[in-house]
């Protein structure tokens, strides 16, 4: 544990959403990552829940092969996503159940959800239906292709937005053959997106009081992704292609050790640098290398000039001897990796939260969050129904009723 970052007490009421209230209906990766920033902003997230029918990922035990449960029992699927908050097991689609969610949000700033709108709608949920009960609320959607177009409202998992994106051909090693990287990256983009979509409609909201409508979509955040290539592709004749425009000045060599080192030569005037470092007059003499565009032109040569060259020294001598240089260079890092290294430690990008559960931070540099873990489902039930005013009775008609766990 002595490469995490250790766990400083915080003042929430210190915390930039101290004070905001999110009422967050989400399942699986991007609603619930969007509630987890907002948490971590120091915001009260309020997690509802149907207790017959909870958060897919509180029992998702695998996933690509890979089993999602630790030895003592934790399901990390939902304790990855879900830090930082509360928690009520509520049947909303109850005529009960949806006067106590009605309650939760008159009295919330953030109506945070990416459930399907028919079912919202049938609890009194909507955008619509919820903006009667509270005019000021910012209510936080994430969809999948969108919201208006033919593809609207149909269903979406992390796959189906990549595939339609196009990101699974460009990320691709074989030309022409779509390929699907793990990790949620699609879910983690869109709900990183929301939540900056929440913090823009709080601050809409607070300058016209006014009701907002906040969202993003799988499509879109996976667009803004890929921005700089479907720029070129929507006013050029040509776009970014890896297996044609690929240049041996941004890529990885395998060295003498079996690891891998990345450079990054964006400069001209590194190149004589460069060349001494590798030992290798050939870079300098060779006319096939003596300009960027000649480089460039003869990128299969140069790749192979780099391959022997790399190959002839292991891969921590090949970064001193470049760092030494100023040139631009990094081991080529698993995530394994990252969870011992020295500069994500220094950085307190992998936190420890107070369950003793590790995880990534969120990506802004606040020193300062809370670090609760993922609650169990209805931790927070019966306090949250006190605070709203019912009586014990009330609360056990509704444990009676199957309304609340």
């Amino acid at each position: 544990m002595t490469n995490i970052h250790p766990i400083v007490p915080s003042d929430i009421s210190a915390c930039p959403l101290a004070g905001v209230k999110v009422i967050e209906m989400t399942h699986w990766v991007a609603g619930p990552l969007a509630g987890m920033i907002l948490g971590d902003l120091g915001a009260d997230v309020l997690k509802v829940e149907n207790p017959n029918s909870p958060d897919g990922g509180r029992g998702n035990t695998e996933a690509h092969g890979v089993n999602l449960v630790t030895d003592d029992g934790r399901y990390m699927c939902w304790e990855t996503f879900n830090r930082n908050k509360r928690s009520i097991a509520l049947d909303a689609s109850t005529p009960d159940g949806q006067a106590v969610l009605h309650k939760l949000v008159a009295d919330c700033d953030v109506f945070l959800t990416n459930l399907r709108r028919r079912p919202l709608e049938a609890m009194g949920a909507s955008f619509e239906q919820l903006q009667k009960v509270n005019q000021r609320i910012v209510y936080a959607f994430a969809e999948g292709l969108g919201a208006v177009g033919p593809r609207a409202n149909e269903p979406a998992v992390d796959s189906i937005g990549m595939a339609y994106s196009g990101f699974m051909f460009e990320v691709s090693a074989i030309p022409g053959v779509p390929w699907y990287p793990h990790g949620s990256i699609v879910d983690l983009q869109a709900g990183t997106m929301l939540a900056f979509a929440i913090l823009s409609g709080l601050f809409a909201r607070d300058r016209t009081g006014q009701a907002q409508y906040a969202h993003s979509s799988q499509l879109q955040a996976m667009m803004w992704l890929e921005m700089f290539g479907i720029a070129m592709a929507a006013n050029t004749e040509d776009t970014f292609d890896a297996h044609k425009h690929s240049s041996p000045l941004f890529d990885a060599y395998k060295c003498r050790d079996g690891k891998y080192i990345s450079i990054g030569i964006l400069y001209d005037k590194t190149w004589p640098d460069l060349a001494s470092v590798l030992e290798s007059a050939t870079l300098i003499t060779d006319p096939r290398f003596s300009e960027r565009v000649r480089r460039h032109e003869n990128r299969v040569d140069l790749k192979e000039e780099f391959n022997t060259l790399f190959a002839r020294r292991d891969r921590d001598e090949w970064l001193e001897r470049l760092r030494a240089k100023g040139i631009m260079c990094s081991p080529v890092n698993t995530v394994t990796d990252l969870v011992t290294d020295e500069q994500v430690a220094s950085e307190g990008y992998l936190v420890e939260l107070e369950n003793g559960l590790r995880f990534v931070k969120s990506p802004f540099g606040l020193e300062e969050i809370p670090r609760k873990g993922a609650p169990e489902l209805g931790a927070d039930t019966h306090e949250v129904l006190l605070a709203l005013g019912l009586s014990i009775d009330e609360i056990v008609d509704l444990h009676i009723k199957n309304v609340v766990l």
